[in-house]
């Protein structure tokens, strides 16, 4: 199949023939690129090749196809086996460099038996690398993540076919390329990249998951739309149709989800474990997502009966790569971002991000994008960061509205770097933290309110008639029933603040909102004071219904506590740290929560509370020794992830992963032969290894971050260790505060949907 070297182009290396004054000027060539012997000389000219843009089967363009794919070591008997037409389109694709030699090689055999999908799934791929080195050299966004958001995305075109259908014919392909990707050694993508492949084949088996998906409608609101458009790279406006949808949905299935600057651990750790183990249940809830812009659960709370409480879509933001200051210079170049200087200037258009958030707003040539940003910069030299950028083009073009025009714009740069459905559907998770069983807070407000009525008054009225008492006591019962109905808390990605107990994160809050009523449209509140005019709008709903008896006392208590709300002082002391426009509540979430919310039981919850570190006390192998316990029942079949938190991060046990079942399962051998000391002297001594615990959520590049137990010979205990993961090994970075081992964990088994 493949030719030889006196059959190929020449090197581009080899002198080029001066004979004659002719020879002198001869048109350009045509060359590829070949990883084993470099640029390769095909004998057709720039011109000619151009004309193979047409598709014309004539003579001559089947002569240059000839000449191209000969000099990428093909034999001409090999080449004429490949039908006229394809011929023609091969050799346009690897002389552009959209499809690359060693690709072409891999995949001959099967273009040769006229498989369908194969061009369209390899430049899928071809594609996204391009996409990602772009990512890489601009230094504004992830390039790892941005190739996997990128691929999932180009095979979901590619697997879901015009008419909404999953083909599996197609899916089997891209699996094959996937696992032979030679686009790899141009780009690392780390362990994230198996995660494709095994979806895949995920889908294969599970007949049930693809019929959920081929069920899928299209979205009935403007923000499920705006997603799916996000999600798939589509103008804005563009109608949302039935496969546009399903497409969505299968990217969000095949992409990448690991928690980043936005400190949503409490509902990210639950969110990759139902991702990753129960793909069906997320198809089911993307599907409610898009159709009806919420997801829906029935709760049984310890303060109210069992309900059907609605969790709205939520396609907050991270805003931590839009927040970076950047430097532009007097051409509208990129020139520095983060503080760092790019090694030479980068052209607006060159950067996938931005240039999506430009063309989003109409701008779509070269010479409109620089000038919009030199326009939207006060001065060349100055930093900036993207978002302020954006919002002074869309004043300055004066596009309306413009809060719709700055979202649609950071909503198509962040679309770039992760799928916005599957972060939509992560934060709608992180809701469940501040609705149904995550309404305590809401409730101990209400409650710290009724407690403010009742304190300094239950004397005063026993005094004047028991009457007055029992009816006034019917009336501050309702403050809790009516609060809880109007306000409600909502996950808030964009909030920033300080770095959050994780170390990590410095984004993530919680939204207070108010509705008049059942049925009315929840508002977000704008302030403090706006929060304390709607409490005291509750209290104006109930004052209707004192009875006449309390109303005559001069000194009405409603009033008095209406005076105390409007001073600032009776709750807003105690919502912790407080941001404006609208108000916001810097503060992670109830781990617990989440997951009896989202699960719709109250899920049980393994508990141990380990002490500080001392002579006699040891958390680290405590934690150990209780883990093998809650664990022992389960061994390398089980095909499962567990959650578990401390007071500083939760994150997934990964008891049995495939990368350190040997760890695990000699641990359970030690433990039986209560020769366990000597186990860990022996394995986990920090400079010779270590064992794999759980799966942190986090990522760094193109690696995942784990938590690992190391032996500790100076404490003579385990400690809590972060290590790399880059698909191959783990590396050790550094311990984590010896704080972390302290306090009360909760693990949660046993959740299977």
């Amino acid at each position: 199949m493949v030719a030889s070297d006196q059959e190929l182009g020449e090197p581009l290396s080899a002198a080029p023939k001066m004979e004659s004054l002719k020879a002198a000027f001869a048109p350009p060539r045509l060359f590829i690129y070949d990883p084993a012997r470099g640029h390769i000389a095909t004998r057709v000219s720039d011109k000619g090749f151009a004309q193979l843009a047409k598709f014309d089967v004539s003579e001559r363009n089947l002569d240059r196809a000839r000449r191209i794919l000969q000099a990428a070591g093909f034999y001409p008997d090999t080449i004429a086996a490949i039908d006229p037409g394809e011929r023609i389109c091969l050799a346009k694709l690897l002389g552009s460099g959209e499809l690359s030699v060693d690709w072409l090689r891999e995949n001959w055999e099967a273009l040769r038996a006229g498989q369908p999908d194969v061009v369209e799934i390899g430049l899928a791929l071809g594609q996204s690398y391009t996409f990602a080195h772009q990512q890489e050299q601009a230094g504004i966004q992830d390039f790892s993540r941005a190739w996997h958001t990128e691929t999932a995305r180009r095979l979901a075109n590619c697997l879901i076919k015009g008419n909404g259908s999953v083909d599996t014919d197609a899916i089997a392909v891209a699996i094959k390329q996937l696992q032979s990707d030679f686009y790899r050694l141009q780009l690392l993508r780390g362990p994230h990249g198996n995660r494709l492949p095994q979806m895949l084949e995920t889908l294969i088996q599970d007949r049930g998951s693809r019929e959920v998906l081929e069920t899928i409608k299209a979205p009935a609101s403007a923000v499920a739309s705006d997603l799916v458009r996000a999600t798939l790279n589509l103008p804005p406006g563009r109608a949302v149709t039935e496969t546009d949808a399903r497409r969505a949905a299968l990217a969000a299935l095949l992409a990448e989800l690991r928690q980043d600057s936005v400190g949503s651990c409490f509902a990210t750790s639950l969110a990759i474990k139902v991702h990753g183990d129960l793909p069906r249940l997320l198809i089911y809830d993307l599907k409610s997502l898009i159709e009806t812009g919420k997801l829906t659960r029935t709760v049984n709370r310890s303060f109210k009966p069992s309900e059907t409480v609605e969790f709205p879509l939520n396609p907050s933001i991270g805003l931590a790569e839009l927040r970076q200051p950047l430097v532009i210079d007097s051409k509208g170049r990129i020139v520095q971002v983060a503080n760092q200087k790019l090694p030479a200037p980068i052209a607006p258009h060159e950067i996938p991000g931005l240039c999506a958030a430009l063309e989003s707003l109409g701008l779509t040539t070269r010479a409109d994008m620089k000038r919009a940003l030199r326009e939207a910069c006060s001065a060349p030299g100055q930093e900036t960061g993207l978002e302020t950028i954006l919002g002074r083009i869309v004043a300055n073009r004066k596009l309306t509205p413009p809060a719709v025009k700055l979202r649609q714009a950071l909503d198509a740069f962040q679309s770039q770097l992760d799928n916005r459905l599957l972060r939509a559907w992560e934060y709608t998770v992180a809701n469940m933290a501040g609705t149904g069983w995550g309404a305590e807070r809401v409730h101990e407000m209400a409650m710290k309110l009724q407690k403010a009525l009742t304190h300094d008054y239950a004397n005063y009225f026993s005094m004047t008639g028991s009457s007055q008492l029992a009816a006034y006591n019917a009336l501050t019962d309702r403050v809790v029933e009516q609060f809880t109905q109007r306000i409600r808390l909502l996950y808030d990605a964009s909030v920033a603040g300080a770095k959050h107990q994780d170390g990590s994160s410095s984004y993530g809050g919680f939204c207070v909102q108010y509705r008049s009523g059942q049925g009315a449209k929840w508002q977000p509140i704008a302030s403090v004071a706006e929060f304390n005019e709607r409490v005291g709008d509750i209290l104006e709903l109930i004052r209707h219904d004192l009875p006449a008896e309390i109303k005559q006392f001069d000194d009405n208590p409603i009033d008095s506590a209406l005076r105390a709300i409007h001073k600032n002082s009776l709750l807003t002391n105690d919502l912790g740290s407080l941001r404006s426009d609208p108000l916001r509540i810097i503060a992670g979430g109830s781990a617990q929560a989440v997951v009896r919310n989202y699960f719709g039981y109250a899920v049980r919850a393994e508990t141990i509370t380990l002490e500080p570190r001392h002579t006699t006390n040891r958390p680290g192998l405590r934690l150990l020794n209780w883990l093998v316990e809650k664990l022992k029942h389960y061994g390398p079949a089980t095909p499962a992830s567990a959650p578990i938190c401390n007071a500083y991060h939760m994150f997934l046990l990964k008891p049995y992963a495939p990368h350190h079942a040997d760890g695990a399962l000699s641990l359970a051998s030690a433990v039986q032969a209560a020769r366990l000391g000597e186990w860990m002297e022996k394995h986990l001594v920090v400079a010779r290894n270590s064992l794999i615990i759980g799966d942190s959520n986090w990522a760094r590049g193109d690696k995942h971050l784990y938590f690992a137990l190391c032996y500790d010979p100076g404490n003579d205990d385990l400690a809590l260790w972060e290590t790399a993961y880059d698909g191959a090994r783990f590396t050790l970075l550094e311990p984590l505060p010896q704080n972390w081992l302290q306090g009360e964990w909760n693990l949660f088994i046993d959740l299977n949907g």
